[in-house]
């Protein structure tokens, strides 16, 4: 995975990431298929009832091997199946005045959580009911773990308002050097790590011809095994795209 989605362990350190149980060692071990970084680690200290697929925030990184993890906290494992059947629910993040979700309903989805940094916005949503509305930083450390708790196994489609200031001419294009893309990255990390069904960005011009966009779309579509496609908002406009991933099971 793209490390600007999600950063590898360092040894010593603590890590978040998405795994498949892959056997049961019996003695306190289970081996397991960390998704992000595709390769079988060795977990400490989990209980064997862990479903298939599970998410699990704040692995004490073993001080000598980058693929040995101590578990140290049970509250902090959740179950992440991949859905049989596509879910309505949505998750709406960097939401501004719910637009995605609105439009979203209208095709029977139904928001869900809905979340934004800025306090007028949150006030509209939740006025308005647009489901359960959170005032937070995407760029806040702790929001995909908050996530994973408000979730627990449930599988959503997750929506999200682009940052567009630094593709605008007003932000000055300065694409990746500008503070902002980094919301960019955050929205993919936390749509990772709640084993999100699937992502809709919002039309935004210039992200079709971004390479760095375009790469954090193909490396989350790539380790969720989607299948990544975009579509012009408006007629002759090429620059505007809508990024869309979603599971080759669940149909095109």
């Amino acid at each position: 995975m793209d490390p600007r989605i999600l950063p590898p362990p360092v040894l010593g350190g603590k890590y978040d990431s998405v795994f498949d149980l892959v056997s049961d060692l019996g003695d306190g071990r289970i081996l397991v298929y960390d998704v992000a970084q595709k390769t079988v680690c060795t977990l400490v200290g989990l209980s064997t009832g862990v479903s298939p697929r599970f998410t699990a925030f704040g692995l004490q990184v073993d001080p000598c091997s980058s693929t040995i993890f101590d578990f140290v906290d049970g509250s902090r494992a959740f179950a992440a199946p991949r859905p049989s059947t596509f879910s309505s629910d949505l998750v709406e993040l960097a939401a501004g005045t719910g637009s995605m979700g609105i439009a979203a309903s209208f095709f029977g989805g139904t928001p869900r959580i809905c979340i934004d940094h800025n306090g007028l916005a949150c006030s509209l949503l939740a006025h308005h009911s647009h489901g359960h509305v959170l005032q937070r930083d995407l760029l806040a450390p702790g929001l995909p773990l908050e996530l994973c708790h408000l979730l627990g196994s449930d599988c959503c489609t997750f929506v999200m308002g682009f940052p567009c200031q630094p593709l605008s001419s007003q932000g000055y294009m300065l694409g990746q050097l500008d503070e902002r893309s980094r919301v960019f990255w955050a929205g993919l990390k936390a749509a990772f790590l709640a084993n999100a069904q699937a992502l809709i960005l919002e039309c935004v011009p210039g992200a079709a011809s971004d390479s760095d966009i375009q790469a954090g779309i193909r490396s989350f579509a790539e380790i969720m095994d989607f299948h990544p496609f975009t579509r012009s908002s408006v007629a002759n406009a090429k620059d505007t795209m809508v990024g869309v991933t979603y599971p080759e099971a669940l149909g095109s």
